[in-house]
């Protein structure tokens, strides 16, 4: 890309408990689901960067996420919204206790994980460690 710390790919990977959260217990290690996004840069968004300035406040607000979100730099981290849709539960090996928060959004801040390999910047997010209330 034109910016050095705008990624050209954007993995997501959600680890997704299989089984009913405990209230009394905390989080498990217990089997999950891994879900991986994979999202890759399009020509229109890399014309985009290449002119700032004139850029749409989405493009300039992926380009500020890009340059300052760390594990390090939490508050940014936590920026991060996710909005997952998943239209087959049935034919997937899903949850069924998610299906409630299907389509909504979610502030991913500190259960997830973000790092940089090269042209690839991932976010792992660790559905485990949510509070009982949220994974309920």
């Amino acid at each position: 890309t034109h910016f050095e710390h705008v990624p050209r790919y954007l993995v997501v990977a959600w680890n997704l408990p299989t089984g009913a959260p405990s209230m009394m217990n905390a989080p498990s290690s217990a089997a999950e689901v891994c879900v991986v996004y994979t999202f890759g840069i399009t020509a229109e968004t890399a014309g985009a960067l290449a002119d700032l300035e004139s850029a749409s406040p989405a493009i300039k607000l992926w380009e500020t996420y890009c340059r300052e979100a760390s594990d390090e730099n939490s508050e940014m981290k936590g920026r991060f919204k996710a909005i997952t849709t998943i239209v087959n539960f049935s034919e997937v090996n899903v949850p069924s206790m998610l299906s409630g928060y299907n389509s909504k959004p979610v502030l991913i801040k500190k259960t997830g994980s973000l790092t940089r390999r090269g042209d690839v910047l991932e976010m792992n997010v660790n559905v485990h460690t949510w509070p009982f209330t949220t994974r309920k």
